[in-house]
């Protein structure tokens, strides 16, 4: 049984998380990651030692790491912000579920990284004719009917390739989605 204290370094806090908490979510791999970026560069810190300033040097590092995927481009505020959220997690799952009441959760004390305002890329009628012409054309002849739902429905890739037949009512002439980013879908 994992019982942390005060001295508890936070990389065996956040490695018992994982193993604990995150293992349960469907975003266990991405979480995992998360975790991984405060475990390499928080990890060493006790916990009750963790202080805003240390979650503030963090966030400031974080958005001047270079993206793994494109080095010319910094880790953004989106996901330092995730990271942040997923750390005061931990440190709430650490007061109210592993008995640490008298710890203070330093991130509920630093600024958080705004974030861009969301995009919206519509395709342009010219562009759906195009995929939908090469889509027709395509020796699998499922992908036009896939393209089409998706264009119709807005949803993701793989909320199209999770579907089952038992989610789809032909009589109402909806799909039910159990599992979606977007409450709106569900």
């Amino acid at each position: 049984m994992f019982n942390p204290n005060t001295t508890t370094p936070l990389k065996d806090v956040l490695a018992h998380y994982v193993a604990t908490i995150s293992i349960q979510k469907r975003s266990y791999k991405t979480e995992a990651c998360r975790i991984k970026a405060l475990t390499d560069i928080l990890g060493e810190h006790s916990l009750s030692d963790v202080t805003p300033a240390h979650v503030a040097a963090f966030r400031d590092k974080r958005l001047s790491t270079p993206h793994p995927r494109t080095p010319e481009k910094t880790v953004g505020p989106s996901t330092v912000k995730l990271e942040l959220m997923l750390l005061s997690h931990v440190f709430s799952t650490a007061i109210t579920e592993w008995g640490m009441d008298h710890l203070v959760n330093p991130v509920l004390k630093i600024r958080k990284p705004k974030t861009p305002p969301g995009r919206s890329r519509r395709l342009s009628p010219e562009e759906e004719k195009k995929i939908l012409r090469a889509a027709i054309r395509h020796p699998n002849h499922e992908l036009y009917a896939i393209i089409v739902l998706a264009l119709e429905t807005a949803m993701r890739q793989g909320e199209i390739l999770a579907l089952l037949w038992e989610n789809v009512s032909w009589k109402k002439r909806t799909v039910f989605l159990p599992h979606t980013e977007s409450p709106l879908l569900s």
